[in-house]
């Protein structure tokens, strides 16, 4: 899986005698593979490559977007279709916010109420989904970073489990 501070370089050269992508890390390898689609250019009805030396690594090593499910529930297609955008432009993490006062959007074994009436319209992840969506990412470069947010915003805890909030004179 794709983990904060992994090498991400690599160095692509398009000449005469070919390509050549050398990289430290298969994610190296894989920014570069990327960088050549991007470099294809369709002319008269055929394909080009430039002839290009590019030695490239990332000017920040957190690029990525927050997707706010938890008020807005996405499906897993949708959420797959913006990892596939996100891998063309590089971007390697995927904050998903799971929890807000309007939905409770992962499924929890130990405590079901809290997709079950924790969300406004019903719709959460299974956790086989979630764990696809982490290995879908990661197929991608894509570091996950699940979010489920406490003390703060967790009216679908209270919605769920009445009494479930510890009243701050019983601690």
């Amino acid at each position: 899986y794709p983990q904060l501070g992994v090498d991400e370089s690599y160095k692509l050269v398009i000449d005469e005698q070919g390509i050549g992508i050398t990289a430290n890390t298969r994610f190296g390898a894989f920014w570069a593979l990327q960088t050549l689609a991007q470099l294809v250019q369709a002319t008269d009805g055929s394909l080009r490559l430039p002839r290009v030396v590019i030695d490239d690594q990332p000017h920040w090593r957190w690029r990525g977007l927050l997707l706010d499910t938890a008020r807005h529930f996405m499906p897993v297609e949708t959420v797959q279709r913006l990892l596939d955008g996100m891998e063309m432009v590089k971007l390697n993490v995927l904050h998903l916010h799971l929890s807000e006062d309007h939905g409770f959007r992962l499924e929890s074994k130990v405590f079901p109420l809290l997709q079950q009436r924790g969300s406004v319209d019903g719709d959460f992840y299974t956790q086989g989904e979630m764990r696809a969506l982490i290995r879908y990412a990661a197929d991608r470069g894509v570091r996950s970073v699940p979010e489920v947010g406490l003390p703060g915003r967790s009216v679908s805890w209270e919605v769920a489990y009445s009494g479930m909030a510890i009243d701050e004179e019983e601690k």
